[in-house]
């Protein structure tokens, strides 16, 4: 079952005005007796829509919420399969350029501050691969 907090919230709303309404009226207007449901048929077809205007927009704010949180969970499954990916791919490729290092060190004629420059490169994009993996929140700034 959904939570359906706004629908329960407009309903206390709707349930605490039709009392303070109640209220006002028997103390400020100096009704003679309290009266839950106003005898006055003018009375009472203001105070039912005013209830059901506030019932109608608690009803609107939870289907409309649930539509931006269905919208929100969609982009944040998104964002994890391509970080998920992502980081599959450049692993993948790591592991491809580690096969050609070996084969340059078995060169004699290689140059030896490539293979050292080659080797920083590697263990960078290997360090920012491991960081993409542990990837679980995206802040607002980012």
């Amino acid at each position: 079952m959904k939570n359906r907090r706004f629908i329960f919230i407009a309903f206390v709303v709707a349930v605490t005005f039709w009392f303070l309404e109640s209220l006002i009226h028997y103390t400020i207007f100096n009704e003679p007796q309290f009266e839950f449901i106003p005898g006055d048929m003018n009375e009472l077809w203001m105070r039912l829509v005013i209830v059901l205007l506030i019932l109608i927009y608690g009803i609107y704010v939870d289907f409309s919420i649930d539509k931006v949180v269905h919208k929100q969970l969609e982009v944040a499954r998104m964002y994890s399969s391509i970080s998920h990916s992502s980081y599959h791919i450049l692993n993948n490729l790591i592991n491809q350029m580690q096969l050609f290092e070996l084969e340059a060190k078995r060169c004699s004629d290689f140059d030896k501050d490539i293979i050292v420059f080659y080797d920083k490169a590697i263990k960078e994009a290997s360090d920012l691969a491991d960081t993409l993996a542990k990837i679980s929140d995206i802040p607002d700034s980012n």
